[in-house]
């Protein structure tokens, strides 16, 4: 009996690894769109005296800063497929520096933020923006992070994608960030959208 030729054989075993993989493997889970519901935050504080409409079924909570002075709202999404991060919008005022704060306009602040950034990030949108009618700028960034130590995640490098504008709100800087799992981003790009044309200051 003629035997195969190797390459045959190895072709043979590779077509029935790949189907044995076809259906042992299931693909990983993408993150899923939010319901479209959405809910309203009304700030009260003198920092955050807005509005703003964010997904319902994300958590909401507030917190000011211990040395920096800040007010800001931190609202989380559901875990990504790799257990290593939660989506954010972050809603922050601090005051400028005639008031006390560290930067005296939105620029300051956004060159601040940039350079410190971990890695080297790739900056793919930086542009003069305006919000809700006040001017100030917006930026978007790839980069990589090491793994947030935070009870529930796994301990895994993270591939970030964020957005984030610097809004000068009066005595203000009011910045608006989010930021998600790279392969995520797009998924949530309509709730960001939702809240940005959303925000309204106390004074409009």
């Amino acid at each position: 009996m003629r035997r195969l030729p190797v390459f045959l054989v190895l072709l043979a075993a590779l077509a029935g690894l790949a189907v044995w993989w076809s259906l042992t493997v299931k693909p990983g889970k993408r993150a899923a769109a939010t319901s479209g519901v959405y809910s309203v935050y009304r700030g009260t504080s003198p920092a955050l005296r807005l509005t703003f409409e964010y997904p319902a079924d994300w958590s909401l909570r507030e917190e000011t800063g211990r040395i920096e002075r800040y007010a800001q709202v931190l609202i989380e999404g559901p875990r990504n497929a790799s257990g290593t991060l939660n989506p954010m919008l972050v809603v922050r005022s601090s005051p400028r520096a005639n008031a006390g704060g560290r930067h005296p306009d939105a620029r300051s602040l956004m060159e601040d933020h940039l350079s410190h950034l971990y890695k080297d990030p790739r900056i793919l949108i930086n542009r003069p923006v305006q919000l809700s009618g006040r001017k100030g700028y917006e930026t978007e960034y790839t980069h990589t992070i090491p793994p947030l130590h935070k009870p529930g995640l796994k301990g895994r490098s993270i591939d970030l994608r964020t957005r984030h504008l610097f809004i000068e709100n009066g005595e203000h800087l009011v910045e608006v960030q989010f930021f998600a799992d790279r392969g995520d981003f797009d998924v949530y790009r309509r709730d960001v959208d939702r809240l940005l044309t959303s925000l309204k200051f106390s004074a409009d």
